[in-house]
């Protein structure tokens, strides 16, 4: 039940990522906000693996596979603000494929915040 609750509590906090608040109100500015708001995520999802790893919660490997997802992410957010969505989505379903089953309720949560500023329905 915690871990449910924690899913959907970081799930219905990262929702809102997806649309720019009504202030922003160019295009640019809105692909500009919405990829700051992956980073955020992604970089939540890097932390907590890092963080669950160093408690013996996370294997090395798996670990690695996540934050190796995070660190080729950045640039690409950087670098292409307005058109990263495909590439992300793409390299995060190769990601998860590579995963064992999960069962550590922050890296869960994290995966699940990821899932959703990348509208990955899965």
């Amino acid at each position: 039940m915690r871990v449910l609750l924690l899913v959907l509590t970081l799930t219905l906090v990262g929702a809102p990522a997806c649309h720019a608040p009504v202030t922003i109100t160019t295009p640019q500015g809105q692909a500009a906000y919405t990829a700051d708001q992956v980073t955020l995520r992604v970089t939540e999802l890097e932390k907590a693996a890092i963080s669950a790893n160093a408690t013996a919660g996370l294997p090395e490997a798996t670990t690695r596979t996540i934050v190796q997802f995070c660190v080729s992410s950045y640039p690409v957010l950087r670098a292409v603000p307005s058109g990263w969505n495909a590439s992300l989505q793409q390299a995060w379903a190769s990601t998860k494929q590579q995963l064992p089953a999960i069962t550590n309720p922050a890296i869960v949560a994290a995966m699940a915040a990821v899932d959703v500023v990348l509208g990955v329905t899965q």
